[in-house]
């Protein structure tokens, strides 16, 4: 499958790449500075497609990618090699329970976000993805509301954390960011113009 116009491998182990998840990337270069040395975590890296994407577009930046999934990694290691990427590290961890706590100038994470009722896991692609890469107790919320909580310990002063998350998720996922301390919190739209990628700094 095709993403920032690199072909990546992937198995049932792992999501689909999607259009809309080229936003996060997006916005994680507009905030690299082009010379000066950053570290970057991917948390629930799946196939590789952002940590892989930012590796390969910033050379001087470390990147960190995790996931519960061996069999993800698995993949991710195979992307990795594919585009010739020297600048990651890979990690099995359920979230940053395996994680140093290294401070990063970017969090970044595509979590599970759909509620286990909603029928669209049952419809499209969505049937022929893995469920624990899909689905999140508390109304799709349960993964990023760990990572909010949580990704403060791990961020730099004037660090960034961006999660992508479904469109009606917005305001539960802006306050989620400020009930942890986040300033600056932003929501952007998608290619079809719908909520999908929250961003707060961590002062």
């Amino acid at each position: 499958r095709e993403f920032w116009s690199r072909d990546f491998l992937v198995t049932p182990d792992v999501l689909i790449p999607r259009a809309d998840t080229e936003l996060l990337v997006e916005l994680c270069l507009s905030l690299i500075p082009p010379n000066a040395p950053s570290s970057i975590i991917d948390l629930g890296t799946g196939s590789g497609i952002i940590a892989i994407t930012l590796a390969a577009e910033c050379p001087h930046v470390q990147v960190t990618a995790t996931d519960y999934s061996f069999a993800a990694l698995h993949i991710a290691q195979l992307n990795a090699k594919k585009h010739n990427i020297n600048n990651i590290q890979l990690i099995q961890s359920d979230w940053f329970n395996e994680i140093t706590p290294t401070q990063y100038h970017l969090i970044v994470s595509n979590p599970p976000y759909i509620a286990p009722d909603d029928e669209h896991l049952i419809q499209g692609d969505l049937r022929f993805e893995p469920l624990s890469a899909l689905r999140s107790d508390e109304q799709g919320l349960r993964d990023i509301k760990i990572i909010a909580e949580t990704a403060p310990r791990y961020l730099l002063p004037q660090g960034y954390l961006l999660v992508e998350h479904g469109y009606d998720q917005q305001q539960a996922v802006q306050a989620l960011f400020k009930e942890n301390g986040f300033s600056q919190i932003q929501t952007f739209t998608d290619l079809s113009g719908q909520p999908r990628v929250t961003r707060g700094q961590w002062l």
